[in-house]
């Protein structure tokens, strides 16, 4: 009787700061971020169907094995924040392989294998492997990225299913993908950015089919009034408690943010950082602006109706 919620967002809109949040909550399981994306899951649920259960985890867990050992891929841990977590910043986690696979055949033998039995199967088996207890889990948190995927693989396919939308100024959305791209692998990726959150902006014309199985969460209020924005969503989800005992975290540790440019992002609310961050990438491709309201951003008027001024 789990519940699933997607985590759908525009680019650089904060979906990995909201799921860390989430994962604190004692109700929540979900895996280290982009690990329990639509990607990895679809993967390894066809090859379920494909070989033995056996050979199906020794694979899952050697093409994931950063999420049972950070330190196996230091330089993607450090850039994820892994390795500086807790009340210390030294701090990092580690998950028992072994124990893992065992639980996760003990959990699979239970009944007969579906999508949703395997995640949450996976995720149980990944949050006992790590010392935690499930006995109060009832949603499982899936990190889609894709508005489009949320709603057509997993929407339609997983019962008692919830989309979050986390969205962003869409100017600041797209240039700050495009910075951050800049300084992860020192080249421009400005066609693909444009096309991705031009993608995402246009898929808002399915909110209003979908609406009531979308929860939209705004970056700006976010940072800005967070107790609030976060106890609606508690309360969207039936979640129990209050949003200020949300605190970002990954499996169990707290979580400083992001390091991708050699300093940290999004671990902690900061609305006036958020601001000049915003202003900053806009800054640097301003005479991009007007082409990209021209062509774009027309279709997201309800959202951010101040890009149209």
């Amino acid at each position: 009787d789990f519940q699933f919620v997607s985590i759908a967002t525009m680019s650089r809109a904060g979906s990995v700061f909201l799921s860390y949040l989430l994962a604190s909550h004692e109700e929540v399981m979900t895996l280290p971020d982009i690990f329990s994306s639509d990607l990895h899951l679809l993967n390894i649920s066809s090859f379920f169907s494909k070989t033995t259960q056996s050979e199906a985890i020794d694979t899952y867990i050697v093409n994931h094995k950063i999420i049972f050992d950070p330190k196996s891929d230091f330089d993607r841990s450090i850039r994820f924040g892994w390795l500086n977590m807790g009340l210390d910043h030294n701090s990092s986690f580690s998950v028992d392989q072994e124990y893992f696979k065992i639980t996760l055949i003990k959990l699979l033998s239970q009944y007969s294998i579906s999508r949703e039995k395997l995640y949450y199967a996976i995720h149980a088996a990944y949050y006992i492997a790590s010392g935690r207890d499930i006995s109060k889990k009832t949603i499982i948190v899936l990190g889609t990225h894709m508005l489009l995927n949320a709603i057509n693989i997993y929407h339609k396919e997983l019962n008692n299913h919830s989309i979050i939308y986390c969205v962003r100024d869409p100017v600041a959305s797209i240039f700050s993908s495009i910075h951050h791209q800049e300084q992860v692998y020192d080249r421009l990726f400005y066609d693909t950015y444009f096309s991705l959150v031009s993608y995402s902006l246009k898929c808002q014309s399915l909110l209003a089919f979908y609406k009531r199985h979308v929860y939209i969460v705004k970056l700006e209020d976010l940072h800005m009034n967070p107790n609030d924005t976060l106890q609606g969503l508690l309360s969207t989800l039936k979640l129990s408690g209050e949003a200020k005992i949300l605190k970002a975290e990954v499996n169990g540790l707290e979580w400083h943010g992001e390091s991708w440019s050699g300093s940290l992002n999004s671990g902690t609310f900061d609305i006036n950082r958020l601001n000049k961050r915003n202003d900053a990438v806009k800054a640097k491709f301003s005479s991009d602006l007007d082409k990209l309201k021209n062509t774009l951003f027309y279709d997201c008027y309800y959202l951010y109706p101040e890009i149209n001024s």
